[in-house]
C-alpha cells in the first residue's frame, strides 16, 4: 500500500483555515446565519439531503474540507432548527 505524501498548508492557507474555523463557530453559536456563511465562503461545492438533515461541503485548495450540517427546523422549510 502506497501512502500519500503529506501536503504542506501556506502561511496563506492556514490563515484561511482559521478564518474558516471561526466562521463555524459564529454559525454554531447562533451569531450568523448560514446565508452568512454562504457569503463569507461562496457556494457550495457539494449539497447533500437526507431526510431533515442537510450538509454543504467546501473543498478549498484540495486541502481540507469544510462542511455546515443542519437539521431542517421543519419538513419543506430551509431553516436550521438550533
Amino acid at each position: 500500500m502506497e501512502v500519500p505524501a503529506k501536503a504542506v498548508m501556506s502561511p496563506e492557507q492556514q490563515a484561511d483555515l482559521l478564518q474558516y474555523m471561526r466562521t463555524g463557530l459564529e454559525w454554531a453559536s447562533g451569531d450568523i446565519s448560514l446565508d452568512d456563511v454562504m457569503k463569507r465562503l461562496g457556494s457550495p461545492k457539494r449539497r447533500t439531503e437526507f431526510n431533515n438533515d442537510i450538509e454543504y461541503k467546501w473543498f478549498p485548495y484540495n486541502l481540507m474540507t469544510i462542511s455546515f450540517a443542519y437539521r431542517k427546523h421543519q419538513a419543506g422549510d430551509e431553516t436550521p432548527s438550533r
